[in-house]
């Protein structure tokens, strides 16, 4: 999928089998950002996905038409709404953290986006409260513990699992 064509089907309104393609890009960006934006819930107040939409719309975009796939290109884009919020190098940090999270586990559950995207908002606020030490970085197992939790429990309770773990295992 090109550019142009992308831009001449958005035009057309995705009208005919010509454009089954770029139909199909639209819908996984604007899934991509509506995940994003749920996960703008635990952001304290910073709102990426809504002020800065265009920015991770254009990263996703440029990722999927050098033909990538919607799990290739939400990555960059995840780091793109990073970026955004203000995190600069953190957000480097982030990306095996998210990718981590999106990876089938043991069972083979799958993470659900939204949830990841809260774990890359959970990693950047533990890096600002503790850090990395020689020991290592105590906020990429205190994250996972996040996203685990958040797939059956509230944002409150598994921000404070991740803030005792970070206080007991932070050397």
């Amino acid at each position: 999928m090109s550019r142009a064509r992308h831009k001449s089907c958005k035009a057309s309104g995705f009208k005919g089998e010509a454009c089954e393609g770029a139909a199909a890009i639209d819908r996984d960006v604007k899934a991509l950002l509506a995940d994003c934006r749920k996960a703008d819930t635990v952001a304290r107040g910073r709102k990426p996905c809504v002020t800065g939409a265009d920015a991770v719309t254009k990263t996703y975009l440029n990722c999927r038409f050098t033909g990538k796939t919607d799990r290739q290109c939400e990555l960059p884009a995840i780091r793109e709404a990073c970026v955004y919020r203000g995190a600069g190098l953190i957000c480097t940090d982030a990306v095996p953290v998210y990718a981590d999270c999106r990876s089938p586990d043991a069972r083979g559950v799958v993470t659900k986006r939204s949830i990841c995207v809260e774990g890359n908002i959970a990693y950047e606020y533990c890096r600002y409260a503790w850090g990395v030490t020689v020991s290592g970085d105590v906020c990429v197992p205190a994250t996972a513990l996040y996203q685990t939790c958040r797939r059956r429990s509230p944002v409150d309770e598994c921000e404070a699992k991740t803030e005792q773990y970070a206080r007991t295992h932070h050397q």
